[in-house]
């Protein structure tokens, strides 16, 4: 299958009729009834097909060429037999895990500097 150029990109989404066309290499471009369109990635994994959205097209910061270099990391992803969509889903969890840890240490910080200073403020009432 031939890859679907930028040119073609942009007719096709004038045209703006619903439906999902192939851009080449697993790459999907889905118009829905609404007139919102927006990329995907199409893959197998373990013998279940899967469609992995990658963002709305935007003329600006979801192009085609973006969108085909998300695809060539999933790909990536896949050539190293990991799920891309399990991976985001445990990047996700990892981030979460890292913020409420991080929120941990500030708020420890927050008591133990409270501690001090209650303590410094008695030491110089009692002179």
């Amino acid at each position: 299958m031939q890859k679907i150029t930028a040119k073609q990109l942009d007719r096709l989404i004038k045209e703006s009729v619903p439906k999902r066309t192939a851009l080449g290499d697993g790459l999907y471009l889905t118009i829905t009834q609404s007139g919102s369109v927006s990329f995907g990635f199409r893959y197998k994994y373990n013998k279940k097909s899967y469609l992995q959205g990658l963002g709305s097209f935007c003329a600006v910061n979801n192009t085609l060429a973006i969108a085909r270099n998300k695809s060539i990391k999933l790909k990536a992803l896949l050539g190293e037999g990991i799920n891309p969509i399990a991976h985001k889903k445990q990047q996700r969890i990892n981030e979460q895990h890292k913020l409420k840890e991080d929120q941990l240490i500030e708020r420890k910080k927050k008591a133990i500097f409270k501690v001090v200073a209650l303590e410094y403020i008695e030491t110089r009432q009692a002179e």
